[in-house]
C-alpha cells in the first residue's frame, strides 16, 4: 500500500470518527468520549501485540516521554471532544486543521514576535 494510500485512508477515517462521534453520541461526557475513542481502536490493535518487542529493550528515556506525552495527550482528547460533541463540525475542524501551522508557527517564532508588539 503506498503512503498516500494510507494517508488518504487515514483521513478518511478520522473525518467519520468525528462525524459518528457528533451524530450519535452528543448525550455523553467528554470524558466518556474519550473512553471510546481511545478503547475502540485498542481493541482493533491488539492482535498486534505478539509482534512487539519485549519492554525489556525499549529504552528507558523512552518511556520518560511516553510518562511526559500521555497526560498532555489526554488533556488535549478531552478539549477536542467537547469541542466536536458541542459545536458543529463546520466550526471546529478549520481550527483543527490549521493547528499544526500554528504550533510550527508558534515554535519558530513567526507568531509570538507580532503578537508580542
Amino acid at each position: 500500500m503506498s503512503w498516500i494510500t494510507l494517508a488518504l485512508l487515514c483521513a478518511f477515517s478520522l473525518a467519520s470518527a468525528d462525524a459518528a462521534t457528533n451524530a450519535w453520541l452528543q448525550g455523553f461526557s467528554a470524558l466518556e468520549l474519550l473512553v471510546v475513542r481511545f478503547c475502540v481502536p485498542a481493541l482493533l490493535l491488539s492482535p498486534l501485540l505478539p509482534d512487539m518487542p519485549p519492554i525489556g529493550e525499549i529504552p528507558l528515556a523512552f518511556w520518560g516521554w511516553i510518562g511526559l506525552l500521555i497526560p498532555l495527550e489526554l488533556i488535549a482528547m478531552l478539549v477536542y471532544m467537547a469541542a466536536i460533541r458541542d459545536h458543529p463540525l463546520s466550526q471546529t475542524l478549520p481550527y483543527l486543521a490549521f493547528s499544526p501551522v500554528f504550533v510550527m508557527g508558534m515554535v519558530s517564532g513567526v507568531v509570538v514576535i507580532p503578537l508580542l508588539r
